[in-house]
């Protein structure tokens, strides 16, 4: 008896092991999908320019930074993550210009070769963030929020 049971929490444990490595493969599996957005994009229009860079740390871990200029003056900053956690896969972006401003975050809904795309429904400004790859060079960003506000940028990379 005692044998069995012993049997029955070894076999309970491996299995238990297994599906952890599992998800995490996963984890990481969905995370090479993204290295695509590694590298620094921008895009230049006669009003404003807008640079969007992003770093792989680790298998789970992606950081980003994001700068809008007019005229030579930051107009906005962000720091950003793509971190996977135990249960999901999210996008954590931080206004720098504003010490007091709080931290958003967005879980990740859909993943592609070409397209990843966050959603979080409680926040009314930006409650989906796109990030689409055109070509190699060139990628979209959206980000849709209520009804009246709707972004989009047309994005070059510059550097790997």
């Amino acid at each position: 008896m005692r044998r069995n049971l012993l049997l029955f929490f070894s076999i309970t444990l491996l299995f238990s092991s297994c599906k952890t490595e599992l998800s995490t493969q996963k984890k990481i599996a969905i995370m090479q999908q993204m290295d695509w957005l590694r590298g620094v994009w921008v895009v230049q229009t006669s009003s404003y320019t807008y640079f969007e860079s992003w770093k792989k740390i680790n298998d789970t871990l992606y950081r980003g930074k994001s700068v809008m200029l007019i005229s030579r003056d930051t107009v906005f900053s962000e720091r950003m993550s793509i971190e996977a956690n135990k249960q999901s896969i999210i996008l954590t972006t931080r206004n720098t210009q504003n010490p007091s401003s709080s931290i958003q975050s967005f879980l990740l809904s859909k993943v592609s070769k070409d397209k990843i795309v966050f959603f979080n429904r409680w926040n009314k400004e930006e409650q989906m963030i796109s990030y689409i790859l055109k070509s190699p060079d060139n990628m979209y960003i959206y980000v849709e929020g209520d009804k009246k506000s709707v972004a989009s940028y047309m994005l070059e990379k510059i550097m790997k």
